[in-house]
């Protein structure tokens, strides 16, 4: 499990357990008991575009589970999704302003997290130093 067998910027969707659950991954990962899914031309439509397509419609992925618990997601079902195909501009503008929004959300939560060390160095120092 230590070598991935899935390159970066590749999209999951659960099989098992959390069945349907879309996730991306832009990191090289090590996939099992799920479907992954990757653009076959970028330039057509992004995995990330796809990503967000279908993150959007999760609640539709997840009533494709079937079968008894544990209940199943299968890449015949998922391949019945019609994605609609903005303009070649209008992905490009979307995608750039969700990285945008990503930005800034990241910038929040690394001033959270910094917030959270400065809390705990107060407490810590206040009953122990």
């Amino acid at each position: 499990h230590d070598i991935p067998n899935r390159p970066a910027n590749i999209i999951t969707v659960s099989a098992s357990g959390s069945s349907g659950f879309v996730n991306f991954w832009s990191i090289p990962i090590f996939a099992s008991d799920c479907n992954t899914i990757k653009s076959k031309d970028e330039n057509k439509a992004s995995t990330v575009y796809l990503y967000y397509f279908l993150k959007m419609h999760q609640d539709d992925v997840y009533r494709l589970k079937r079968g008894l618990q544990p209940s199943h997601v299968y890449a015949e079902d998922l391949r019945k999704f019609k994605v609609y195909k903005p303009s070649e501009i209008e992905e490009k503008e979307f995608l750039s302003f969700v990285n945008k929004i990503n930005q800034e959300i990241e910038q929040i939560n690394k001033q959270i997290d910094e917030l959270k060390s400065e809390k705990n160095s107060i407490i810590y120092n206040h009953f122990v130093g």
